[in-house]
């Protein structure tokens, strides 16, 4: 089993849009309920809030956050050159790609909405590096 693809609930479709763009990600298809943007073999499906009151705020720190998804890891080739590259065009992260003491160097960032995409590299050819992925929770700074 794995993940075809990703939802993430936005309150302006067209500014997650161009947001997920700089991102390198391409939409594939739109259609009234919203528009699915691909990467790679990293798929997102991003749709508008009908809520008015979207008050639910997320912090780049895991303990702090309400329940729910509360990040997403895009597995990258290379983490530096991505955080350069995005910093580059603009786009702010949360500080330079970082060695983790569970096993992979990673930075993350904030979109628009308050979601968590955070970007990583498995640290050398350690296989059980995968599983201590459900671990990393309780590491992440």
């Amino acid at each position: 089993m794995r993940i075809d693809n990703v939802g993430f609930c936005v309150r302006e479709l067209g500014r997650s849009r161009v947001f997920y763009s700089r991102l390198g990600f391409e939409a594939v298809d739109e259609n009234e309920r919203g528009v699915t943007l691909v990467r790679g073999e990293a798929k997102l499906f991003l749709f508008e809030s009908r809520v008015e009151d979207g008050s639910s705020s997320r912090e780049l720190a895991l303990f702090g956050n309400p329940p729910g998804i509360d990040y997403v890891s895009f597995l990258v080739d290379d983490v530096d050159a991505l955080q350069a590259e995005l910093t580059a065009c603009g786009v702010e992260t949360g500080g330079e790609p970082s060695d983790q003491d569970w096993g992979a160097r990673a930075f993350g960032l904030r979109d628009p909405d308050g979601n968590n995409p955070y970007f990583l590299r498995w640290l050398g050819d350690d296989r059980a590096a995968l599983l201590r992925c459900g671990d990393r929770r309780s590491r992440r700074s």
